[in-house]
């Protein structure tokens, strides 16, 4: 694991050797892989640091730090720009904050069957952290330069209005549409719809099964409201992700129910977040393009 302290910046080789021409390399620090830094001096010579960057060493130099204050009165220093665009999916750091958890839970006599972390629990925490930190006033930056100019060179004025389209990595899984198709029928879509009818065989044992395994529901809508007057209609699906596509998609939902994913770049459904009305406007989304009954 290479040293990756976010309050350090590191320094390319040509920045270094700039540096040290200049006589400007005395109080930054030499990097090392276990995690720890030993600062630089002003009689270090040349043939020492790169003999330290040829073994796979690197230089930084500390950011510019700012003394912040936590909800109950904690006075913490922190950088005064927090680099985490290159952290990815954070995987090392919820790992760790795994065993921290992991730690604490021991001391209530609670212990894991195995060591795999309950991305869950780790997002729960991670995201309160996050929240507290930035609340505080530690300020994140969470995409790279060349990130931010592309986000920044598509916002374009419309009406008054920012309009912001950038595409994004989205992880549905299986238990997701299980989770998101037991919400809609068991309260979400009741209102308009009296059947979901399975079509041939069950594929799982319930239902709302039916559409991750690849089968079909025959929805029927109560009240028909297209010009003829159809009252079924067939769900699958491919017909599911474009409601749910859809959904994500529009400036008006109720709930952003996307987190980061835990093992690869990207983000993934939380389902925590998909209640009733969520579920609807998906399964609405999915049959009609469109809300048509609320």
């Amino acid at each position: 694991m290479s040293y990756n302290w976010l309050g350090m910046r590191k320094l390319t080789e040509e920045e270094v050797k700039e540096k040290f021409d200049k006589g400007e390399l005395a109080g930054c620090f030499r990097l090392y892989g276990d995690g720890t830094e030993a600062e630089i001096s002003v009689e270090e010579d040349w043939d020492k640091i790169e003999e330290h960057l040829k073994a796979g060493g690197e230089i930084g130099e500390e950011l510019a730090r700012k003394e912040i204050i936590l909800p109950d009165g904690k006075k913490i220093v922190a950088p005064a720009v927090v680099d985490v665009s290159g952290i990815g999916s954070f995987d090392e750091l919820e790992y760790s904050l795994w065993g921290t958890i992991q730690e604490y839970m021991e001391m209530f006599g609670i212990t894991m069957e195995d060591d795999d972390p309950d991305w869950a629990t780790v997002k729960a925490v991670q995201d309160r952290l996050l929240t507290i930190l930035m609340d505080a006033g530690v300020n994140f930056k969470f995409f790279t330069d060349e990130k931010q100019t592309e986000i920044e060179d598509t916002l374009k004025a419309t009406d008054g209005k920012l309009q912001l389209k950038v595409s994004i990595s989205v992880s549905v899984t299986d238990v997701d549409i299980d989770d998101i198709m037991c919400v809609a029928l068991e309260g979400g879509i009741t209102y308009w719809a009296d059947e979901a009818e399975v079509t041939g065989e069950y594929l799982g044992e319930y239902g709302h099964e039916q559409i991750a395994r690849g089968g079909t529901l025959n929805i029927h809508t109560m009240e028909p409201f297209d010009d003829d007057e159809t009252e079924y209609y067939i769900l699958d699906k491919e017909k599911l992700l474009k409601g749910l596509n859809r959904y994500l998609e529009d400036p008006e939902k109720p709930y952003d129910i996307l987190v980061p994913a835990h093992n690869t770049k990207g983000y993934e459904i939380d389902t925590c977040q998909v209640d009733g009305v969520v579920a609807d406007m998906i399964i609405q989304y999915a049959l009609f393009g469109e809300i048509v009954y609320a």
